[in-house]
């Protein structure tokens, strides 16, 4: 037998021993007794710290269940959390559309005095959108059933929008004034210069007043109404305002670019004028 496993052995069987000595007297130990021996007093300093830290150990893992269960509860508050931030953000949001609803509609509510006097006017709200490089249109709810007709100028509580020039039974078209066929007769409306506002394209906002003489006392700013030439649409609707002037070729004519009152990109609710039939009509 080799010298390495011979030592093996003997330590093997030194810790052996060593432990069943310490089972008895942990054992002798057990019972109350009025004093210790002084081997028994060595034992019990030597075994303190042992048992302090199997306690120490003891606890943490017992505490490991309780642990887990705390972050089940947590788990389950932070969902119960969770729900009820989502349901107040939609409550927030559902406020917030209601209230910028009832501002537009308060919009809408102040213009109707305006024409009210001369039109029928019609509340409805945008149900599609059509933009490509060549027109631009909104579809409105109403159509025959709600006696639109075409050519029947659309508004909101902005400005001038456009008009109804296709009727389904029971929605419309409108082409909007930025429109490169939404041509509107138009004028300024602090010198009552006349001339004739137009779309640049359908891929643009832009509008342009055109044929406009080159002498004429515009300035930067002033509000631009429609005229009410062409017959379509009422005089004095708001359509934007002067944010540059140019003089055209040949030098006889000014062009003003245009800034319109209405957001072409968020329109929602319109107002279609309808004419009122003259009292004895039919």
């Amino acid at each position: 037998m080799s010298q390495g496993k011979k030592r093996t052995r003997i330590t093997a069987l030194f810790i052996s021993l060593a432990v069943i000595v310490l089972l008895i007297l942990a054992g002798k130990t057990a019972a109350v007794r009025p004093y210790l021996s002084g081997i028994e007093n060595g034992f019990r300093n030597v075994l303190a710290p042992i048992q302090v830290g199997a306690m120490v150990v003891y606890d943490k893992f017992s505490a490991i269940p309780d642990y887990f269960g705390g972050i089940e509860r947590l788990k389950t508050q932070n969902n119960e959390l969770y729900d009820e931030v989502y349901r107040l953000t939609n409550e927030v949001t559902s406020l917030t559309e209601a209230k910028e609803e009832n501002e537009r509609l308060k919009d809408l509510l102040n213009i109707y005095d305006t024409v009210n006097k001369e039109w029928t006017p019609v509340v409805t709200d945008v149900i599609g959108r059509e933009s490509a490089s060549w027109y631009r249109t909104i579809t409105i709810r109403g159509g025959e059933d709600k006696g639109f007709k075409k050519d029947m100028p659309a508004i909101n509580g902005q400005g001038l929008i456009g008009r109804i020039v296709n009727v389904g039974k029971t929605s419309s078209d409108v082409v909007l004034i930025s429109d490169a066929y939404g041509a509107v007769g138009a004028m300024v409306q602090n010198t009552r210069t006349v001339g004739v506002v137009e779309g640049k394209d359908g891929a643009s906002d832009e509008l342009y007043l055109i044929h406009v003489p080159y002498d004429a006392e515009i300035e930067l700013y002033q509000t631009v109404i429609s005229s009410g030439l062409g017959g379509i649409y009422p005089k004095g609707l708001r359509i934007g305002y002067i944010t540059d002037m140019e003089t055209e070729s040949g030098g006889l004519m000014l062009k003003c670019t245009v800034k319109s009152f209405v957001d072409f990109n968020k329109l929602e609710e319109v107002m279609v004028l309808t004419p009122k039939i003259a009292e004895g009509g039919a």
